[in-house]
């Protein structure tokens, strides 16, 4: 009887030991991911942050070009007028 009680015994202790060296090992594993993905996480936000700041950029260039290609047509239109106003129409010719 105490040999069969001696064996359960350790059965039993060997079995929770197999549990908790599993759990350890699942762990181990797990943490090892989780630190993989805080990483990929990071890397991933200073991603976003350079695009955010590129993006940025190019708006601000955008509405720089677009204020500056309104001002060339202005002084364009201007010139043109200038040009159309200086020229001698039919109608001064005719009367000289």
């Amino acid at each position: 009887m105490n040999w069969l009680f001696l064996g359960i015994s350790i059965g039993t202790i060997l079995y929770l030991a197999s549990v908790i060296v599993g759990f350890l090992d699942d762990h181990r594993e797990s943490r090892e991911k989780i630190e993989q993905t805080e990483i990929d996480i990071k890397r991933l936000e200073h991603q976003f942050a350079e695009s955010e700041k590129a993006r940025t950029e190019a708006e601000n260039r955008t509405a720089k070009l677009e204020e500056e290609a309104l001002k060339f047509e202005q002084e364009a239109s201007e010139l043109h007028a200038k040009i159309a106003n200086a020229m001698p129409s039919k109608e001064k010719g005719a009367g000289s």
